[in-house]
């Protein structure tokens, strides 16, 4: 099956429903799908084939969808770049996939110049909005003059890549995820199993589109439960409160990050939300702090459930059911999907014990691109070794403790930076922090923390010490503490602790 197909049910069920608010504007199901198809076909007489790689660099704006899934209807390899990327990081995408297609907004058409003599490989060039020009194509063009009917019955097979995801480098350049029709909507699928997502849902997209975890939770599981799509193109606190109310959403799904920036927001504006449209909060893509939790439930009598997967497993693979979630908990594997924790000789640990988090179900990537060797490293017997260390408890919850290449060992115990980051981030006066090892002569590794305070000039490094010391083990507990203004995070909001090291490493000396 073809993963726009999702669509093509939901418009033949719900024709005049709405499909996507971007603003003002109401696309039912009905137009959605009509688009979809013109654009299909015009892609097809512009020569585009099966298995042709087409990159698109948009924000969160309608004619993402529509390209998407009009790229995925008629076989093309999808590739979502962050609109934010340097030229450096665009043409390393384009050289290692070879891409032949790239679609871009016109404020971006300088640098698509240079692009274009950097990679030849680019036939198709195709410009959103108001630009014209007789060497692009303008996406306005591809839903003129040609049908709204699409033949969905051709030989296609549903192992077929649908999209390629890079991931974020840590110690090597960006990998590209490759990702199946199958494996998209098995976990569509499954996320709308688990969540009970239906179609009287209206769902906040104020995840990035070009990241695996926004494609999935407010794209693929909308529509493929009939629900809505409330559009924001970048993160705008004032917009997302003023939208929840306006639209009545009651499914907001986001990083840790912004849920956090949500209620400082809150609080420096001193505004009041109304949030009683909301039913749940779904939080991803990095450890939720714990007080962030008590503060939504006393706030707004709101349950925020966690959830998380790496991009190779399309990406979730673990949720908390909504009716019976456990705080700290990633939650439980969705159906059909296995997990398995295991040692360093990737020998199965017993209930609660930490170790590295493999998985393995219909999900898991169909491999790295152009890159065997990193897909033979990570898959191995079916199994996906994720690099997250984790446990098991004993009703099955998945409890992620941390990464293998954060791993702090001093002396010989093993310290996990997030527990010492759950307990710094539990003082009154914290508003977040990061912790990393650095070496040393005598315990081989110490923790050092990054701490970002609520009030300056209160709390000093010797308060968070003590603070440490009487929650924490000794060993676990920092030797430094260094105060910021500000902890870098990636583009969904996790922190760049390689970023952070680089930053400070003058005064870790």
């Amino acid at each position: 099956m073809n993963i726009s197909k999702i669509l093509t049910e939901a418009s033949k069920k719900y024709p005049h429903k709405v499909a996507i608010y971007d603003e003002d504007k109401e696309i039912s199901y009905e137009n959605l799908e009509n688009d979809v198809n013109k654009i299909s076909n015009n892609l097809l007489k512009l020569n585009v084939k099966i298995g042709d790689i087409i990159c698109i660099m948009l924000e969160n704006n309608l004619n993402f969808i529509k390209m998407y899934f009009a790229i995925s209807r008629i076989g093309g390899i999808i590739i979502p770049i962050n609109p934010m990327c340097k030229k450096q990081e665009i043409n390393y995408i384009l050289n290692n996939s070879n891409a032949r297609i790239i679609i871009i907004n016109e404020n971006k058409i300088n640098l698509m110049e240079e692009l274009l003599k950097a990679n030849p490989s680019i036939k198709l060039t195709i410009i959103t909005e108001k630009f014209f020009s007789n060497k692009y194509t303008n996406i306005n063009e591809l839903m003129q003059n040609s049908i709204h009917n699409y033949n969905l019955d051709f030989n296609f097979k549903s192992n077929e890549i649908a999209q390629c995801i890079y991931t974020s480098g840590t110690t090597r350049k960006p990998k590209g995820v490759l990702l199946s029709h199958s494996n998209l909507i098995f976990d569509c699928s499954r996320c709308v199993e688990r969540v009970k997502f239906n179609d009287s849902d209206k769902h906040i997209a104020i995840l990035p589109f070009f990241h695996s975890f926004g494609i999935m939770s407010t794209i693929l599981t909308p529509i493929y439960s009939g629900g809505s799509i409330i559009l924001i193109s970048k993160f705008n606190p004032e917009a997302m409160v003023s939208e929840i109310k306006n639209k009545r959403a009651t499914i907001l799904s986001a990083v840790p990050s912004i849920l956090n920036f949500l209620l400082n927001y809150i609080d420096n504006k001193n505004i009041k939300c109304d949030f009683n449209s909301l039913r749940l909060i779904i939080s991803g893509g990095g450890p939720l702090n714990k007080q962030i939790n008590f503060e939504y439930k006393k706030r707004y009598n709101l349950n925020i459930i966690e959830g998380n997967g790496p991009t190779e497993t399309s990406p979730v693979s673990y949720i908390n059911p909504p009716n019976h979630p456990k705080m700290g908990s990633v939650g439980l594997p969705l159906r059909d999907v296995k997990i398995k924790i295991v040692d360093e000789k990737d020998q199965k640990l017993p209930i609660g014990k930490v170790g590295e988090i493999c998985i393995k179900g219909p999900n898991v990537m169909m491999g790295y691109l152009n890159d065997q060797e990193s897909t033979l490293e990570a898959i191995k017997d079916n199994w996906y070794h994720t690099g997250d260390l984790g446990k098991i408890d004993g009703d099955g919850y998945i409890f992620i403790v941390g990464r293998k290449k954060d791993l702090i060992l001093v002396g010989e115990m093993n310290v996990y930076p997030e527990e010492i980051e759950d307990c710094i981030n539990s003082h009154s006066n914290v508003l977040e922090s990061a912790v990393i090892g650095v070496a040393n002569n005598k315990y081989g590794q110490i923790p050092i923390a990054f701490v970002k305070v609520l009030k300056k000039n209160i709390t000093n490094e010797n308060d968070i010490l003590m603070y440490c010391f009487k929650r924490l083990s000794n060993y676990k507990c920092p030797q430094k503490v260094i105060f910021v203004d500000d902890i870098p995070k990636n583009v969904m909001g996790k922190i760049d602790k390689k970023q952070l090291f680089e930053s400070y490493k003058f005064k870790l000396i």
